[in-house]
């Protein structure tokens, strides 16, 4: 490293890498206490645009970071002031219990006893978590509740979000028009801003050295270096970038296992035609979700994307396409995502993550029965036909539920489900990189927080934990 890094004298009290989930509200928390904080943000302020420009320009990779070893897995993330909460689709859960335990099996820490139940509130008055009318969602969740209560007798519950002024425009991935969903980047740092947070858009960490009393940054925005000095430094830049920060800078001394462990929450979705539906762009994308008792480690949730999104997932009908296409406003979606078995690994090559991910077989026979079961509530609300999301030499088209009878979810392959990945996480592990306090092994002034400590799968969308990790690290490091 440069020893022109050494001649910096300014010591501020903490430097953050990255402005979402975790990194957000520890300067929040910080800075509301008169903390001196610098984050460095390498994404830009989400400004709208059209969908497929949103995914080019902030979506981590241009939205391709794809599993190299094998099966058609792609991984999402934002690379954006506020990261995924810019670009997620804003549902707001708590992780489940049989999760909790999971993670005490693992750390012996006491989360199924509460140690992170006193953020919780915290986190969702800052949010605004609300749960929301249902006149307010899509023709698709409308749909597979329709289904639902036809094929089962059940209604599908309403997911909260951090939307408390939604008017449903159906854009919450692609840059919220009414700024209704309360991302970091407007729940968390402009009331950090105003208390003294230095945020640095477009700039990134490129050498860290800790020394004993201090951590050196040298960051770069457009060729332009400066040299910054902290007394805490908090790496939040998520589970897909975080192991490479840790491994270039050799910070610690579990840095070589950092970007092990990767699970990433395996989702897809059905299409299903309703001639005349004229399904439109608004209501709620993931409004709803649904959990089969028979498939304790699925859960279903809404999920509409914009036309111009769809064409990847519906290539798999092949000959077909242009026929799903073309009648497009009259298709209705719904998704499921599986709490992985599995896990894999993620590794920095340039300054893009690559993957190596391939789907567990028991998670694979999971999805195509969670995927049959979306189908058969489809045509039980009056679908003409569905389209599944396989590849290969199966059938995806079907026009009546008996026909999903023929598929054997034990023979199709994990490598044949086109697959998406919203939940990078546990590529920095607690007790396999980070300690219970998210201190790095071997370190004594570099923390992590972001999905990537996760000690496994929360059981739902990650944000409210990541943000309940990042509440518990500020009180700790206000109480050194």
């Amino acid at each position: 490293m440069n020893t022109a890094m050494e001649h910096t004298t300014h010591l501020h009290d903490a430097i953050i890498i990255g402005s979402g989930a975790g990194g957000a509200p520890v300067a929040w928390e910080l800075c509301k206490n008169g903390w001196d904080v610098v984050m460095l943000e390498q994404g830009q302020i989400l400004r709208p645009a059209s969908p497929p420009a949103i995914l080019e320009k902030y979506y981590t990779a241009q939205g391709f970071t794809i599993s190299v070893n094998g099966g058609n897995t792609i991984v999402l993330a934002g690379s954006a002031v506020g990261g995924t909460t810019a670009i997620n689709s804003g549902t707001c859960l708590r992780p489940l219990k049989e999760c909790l335990a999971e993670w005490d099996e693992q750390t012996r820490m006491g989360f199924s006893d509460g140690l992170l139940d006193p953020f919780f509130p915290k986190v969702e008055k800052q949010l605004g978590v609300c749960v929301p009318d249902r006149s307010l969602l899509s023709r698709s969740a409308t749909k597979f509740n329709e289904g639902m209560q036809k094929l089962r007798g059940e209604q599908t519950f309403i997911l909260p979000r951090n939307a408390p002024g939604c008017t449903a425009k159906g854009l919450c991935c692609f840059c919220c028009p009414t700024k209704a969903k309360q991302s970091t980047d407007l729940s968390y740092l402009p009331e950090a801003v105003e208390n003294g947070l230095q945020l640095l858009i477009g700039t990134k960490a490129i050498a860290i050295k800790e020394n004993t009393d201090h951590v050196h940054v040298r960051t770069d925005k457009n060729g332009v270096q400066q040299d910054l000095r902290a007394r805490n430094l908090i790496i939040s830049a998520g589970a897909l970038n975080t192991p490479g920060i840790l491994k270039k800078n050799r910070i610690g001394t579990s840095y070589g296992k950092a970007g092990d462990h990767l699970r990433i929450h395996p989702a897809n979705k059905v299409f299903a035609h309703f001639p005349g539906l004229k399904h439109g762009p608004g209501g709620i994308p993931q409004g709803t979700g649904y959990r089969p008792k028979e498939l304790p480690r699925i859960t279903l949730e809404g999920i509409h994307t914009p036309q111009s999104m769809t064409g990847p997932i519906i290539a798999a009908a092949g000959h077909r396409f242009n026929w799903w296409m073309k009648h497009h406003d009259d298709m209705a979606s719904f998704g499921l995502m599986v709490r992985d078995r599995g896990h894999g690994k993620v590794r920095q090559y340039g300054n893009f993550p690559t993957l190596r991910y391939r789907i567990h077989k028991d998670d694979a026979k999971d999805v195509v029965e969670g995927l049959k079961l979306i189908a058969r509530t489809f045509f039980a609300a009056g679908a003409e036909r569905v389209l599944l999301p396989f590849v290969g030499p199966n059938e995806i088209e079907f026009e009546h539920a008996d026909q999903l009878n023929s598929i054997d979810a034990a023979k199709i392959k994990g490598t044949d489900i086109i697959l998406s990945g919203f939940h990078p996480q546990g590529t920095a592990g607690i007790g396999r990189v980070v300690d219970g306090d998210l201190k790095v092994f071997g370190s004594q002034r570099t923390y992590v927080c972001d999905a990537s400590v996760l000690p496994n799968s929360p059981g739902v969308n990650p944000q409210v934990a990541i943000m309940a990790f990042a509440h518990r690290l500020a009180e700790k490091l206000m109480k050194q």
